[in-house]
């Protein structure tokens, strides 16, 4: 009986052993001549969590999966280091040899964003290099006159276009640039990389060219149709062609000359259009070269390519709708959102424990919210973003350890933030912005070097100030305004060339200004701070002149300096006072104080006709409030009087003579108006500003009850 046992006991284990799928791989330090890292934790879905040995293997025992089926990351992580091969274990699929097909390559932390800061300045003085070549070729042939003053400025204002958009690319080049293992690549690809990293950048590129990496590519896809035998090999010997390749790419893109990037791919198109790699391997450099006619047409691609996965085909969908977003394409953006989103939903309910399907479902919410916050439909992208905060939080809670979804429930809480900020619930934005900014500091606190982390607690210090003025709390408010400022100095003078972090500690000095102009009225401690993001800006203008942020926002600067030259002018006082008054009535005085005091003004310079439309507009505006109709009526004649374009003077004279219970004549405004251009968000027409006052002053119950059958015609009129 004892044996009988035995044999079941036998027999259950051997049954098990062969029920689950065992990979092998190994977690190796990065540049290191293969050097393996023990003690580090390993989690991939339908796998026990496994440590890695002294020799670095890590045996990952799946348990329902088998030979050709994927794997995604859930976590993997090791004290004191970071993970450098994010993009290549985040999905893997399971071989049949029992050898996972990649290694997990980590580096000590901090080492990843030093070296992509030698990297960032090799590429940026390299990129401004090649700007500065092409534009004295342009201007060699302006001066030859091969071309016309005019194509001159057009060709110009082209070429800042690329230059602006590949000096937005330099962050992730530098970042890919510094994730590459040199023990995984080969002799030429290691040597063009080390060269460029030592600022021989054109050595670099004679490198790769010696080797013509697209026609060694041609040869090789060439052969294998031949060498089916020898399937591996050729695959492993085509990857790393590709491989040279992109850097090459990357390396003309880094030195200014994009058409020869692209033309790499082109050509690596040409040769194969049927490879799914290649078609995303393309898409996606075509993406991010801002290349969207062409991305536009590889990414279908990929979506009905037979070998494409349900996965990779909701992903493609996701990067349709980021370029939609970006050209200002608003529907086909939601569309594909859509798509996205269906795809992960039906992933999801097909394999609810794969949290690589929920994490990709809570993000296609977060697009879809995203997008409807752009539409302007603010309460439905809530209800999306509250999903998103949903899904992440069960995420965060089921992994704790797990650093992505605590990132990713850090910014759901951000989103909620900034929503309910937008429709007016400050309190409620306070609250997310507090567990925002939570998650953040233990982020930082816990990769101190990570750059992004960094970044993110920075931005979370900036919204939480901002709520705080918003809601009147402003010794917290200053708190925050000041932390803030403080780390976006750390990361300015860690990263001097890097221009979004100029553009941050640019934003945090403003905040700053605005504080102790508009909050403390104190000019004096304002000055400096306004001075220090103007010359920012003034920089940063002047090195893009084609980016308007940059532009606008150095105008605004200038305007504040000379504003607060001019502090003593009671025009500007009135005005201060005005902005921190709270009584709606004392307000109102104060605007006839105002009115009064542009009059005279009006008189002697007629320049000033528009500051006192304006102010004419603000009282008739505050009058409504306290149902002094008949004057509103007047200042808005006033206002229209003098001549000058203020779209703001018609859109209330029309309410203004309804309160009245002027039907016949507010009726005349309202059709004359309705259906005119008005410009703002939200408020395409005339007929949508319409409504939206009739819904302030309804909410406000200013409307007489003897004109409310008058409103409801109106309302009639505006819906039709």
């Amino acid at each position: 009986m004892k044996k009988r046992l035995l044999f079941i006991a036998l027999t259950l284990c051997a049954f098990a052993a062969e029920a689950q799928k065992e990979q092998l791989c190994k977690v190796r330090e990065q540049n290191s001549k293969r050097k393996p890292i023990a003690n580090a934790q390993v989690i991939f879905e339908d796998a026990p969590a496994a440590i890695s040995q002294s020799d670095g293997t890590v045996r990952l025992l799946f348990q329902t999966l088998k030979a050709g089926e994927w794997t995604f990351k859930v976590d993997i992580n090791r004290a004191g280091y970071e993970l450098v091969n994010e993009k290549e274990v985040e999905k893997v699929k399971l071989s049949a040899d029992g050898q996972f097909g990649v290694d997990i390559i980590l580096a000590r932390a901090g080492v990843v964003d030093s070296v992509k800061a030698i990297y960032y300045g090799v590429s940026n003085k390299s990129l401004k290099a090649g700007f500065e070549r092409e534009k004295t070729k342009l201007r060699k042939e302006r001066d030859a006159a091969r071309l016309s003053a005019e194509q001159h400025a057009e060709r110009l204002e082209q070429l800042n276009t690329e230059y602006e958009n590949q000096k937005k690319n330099l962050d992730d080049l530098s970042e890919k640039f510094a994730r590459v293992n040199f023990d995984d690549v080969d002799s030429v690809y290691q040597q063009a990389l080390e060269r460029f990293k030592a600022g021989e950048v054109k050595k670099a590129i004679d490198i790769l060219e010696a080797i013509d990496p697209a026609k060694r590519t041609e040869a090789i896809i060439k052969k294998g149709v031949f060498l089916d035998s020898l399937y591996a090999i050729y695959q492993k010997e085509k990857r790393q062609q590709i491989a040279n390749l992109r850097l090459l790419a990357d390396m003309y893109s880094a030195t200014f000359d994009p058409a020869k990037a692209e033309s790499q791919y082109d050509q690596l198109l040409r040769l194969d259009s049927t490879d799914l790699e290649i078609l995303w391997d393309a898409a996606e450099f075509y993406q991010n070269n801002h290349r969207y006619d062409k991305a536009l047409r590889s990414y279908p691609l990929v979506i009905a390519h037979p070998k494409a996965e349900d996965w990779q085909v909701a992903n493609a969908y996701g990067f349709i709708g980021e370029m939609h977003i970006t050209t200002g394409n608003l529907p086909a953006a939601l569309d594909a959102y859509t798509k996205l989103f269906e795809r992960y939903e039906k992933l999801y309910r097909s394999d609810p424990k794969r949290s690589f399907y929920k994490s990709n479902l809570a993000i296609s919410y977060s697009t879809l919210g995203s997008v409807h916050t752009a539409l302007g439909n603010l309460p439905k992208a809530l209800t999306f973003f509250e999903e998103y905060n949903r899904i992440e939080k069960e995420l965060h809670e089921a992994y704790p350890q797990n650093v992505s979804f605590k990132n990713c429930l850090a910014i759901s809480y951000s989103t909620l933030g900034s929503t309910h900020t937008s429709l007016g619930n400050l309190p409620k934005a306070l609250i997310f912005f507090e567990k925002y900014i939570e998650l953040s500091k233990e982020l930082h606190e816990a990769y101190p070097q990570n750059v992004s982390f960094k970044n993110c607690l920075a931005i979370s210090y900036a919204k939480l100030g901002e709520t705080h003025t918003s809601l009147g709390n402003l010794p917290k408010a200053l708190t925050s305004f000041e932390k803030c400022n403080g780390l976006e100095k750390e990361l300015h003078e860690a990263y001097p060339q890097n221009v979004s972090f100029k553009n941050g500690l640019a934003i945090s000095y403003s905040q700053l200004a605005c504080y102790y102009r508009d909050k403390m009225n104190d000019l004096a401690k304002a000055q400096p701070y306004f001075q220090l993001c103007h010359d920012i800006w003034k920089a940063v203008s002047n090195q893009f002149p084609d980016y308007q942020e940059f532009k606008n926002n150095f105008e605004w600067a200038k305007n504040a300096i000379s504003v607060l030259g001019q502090a003593a002018d009671p025009v500007y006082q009135l005005n201060q006072r005005i902005q921190n008054e709270p009584d709606i009535l004392a307000q109102y005085q104060l605007y006839t104080d105002l009115c009064d005091t542009l009059r005279r003004r009006a008189a002697q310079d007629p320049a000033q006709k528009t500051a006192l439309a304006n102010a004419l507009n603000s009282r008739a505006w505050t009058g409504f409030f306290l149902k002094k109709f008949a004057a509103v009526e007047a200042d808005l004649r006033e206002g229209l009087a003098l001549g000058t374009e203020n779209k703001y003077l018609p859109s209330n004279l029309a309410p203004a003579l309804l309160l009245q219970g002027k039907q016949k004549e507010a009726m005349q405004e309202y059709k004359k108006w309705k259906d005119k251009p008005f410009g703002e968000q939200g408020y395409a027409t005339y007929r949508e500003a319409f409504l939206g006052d009739l819904n302030t002053f309804e909410k406000a119950g200013i409307i007489p009850p003897e004109v409310m059958p008058g409103v409801q015609e109106v309302r009639k009129l505006l819906e039709e």
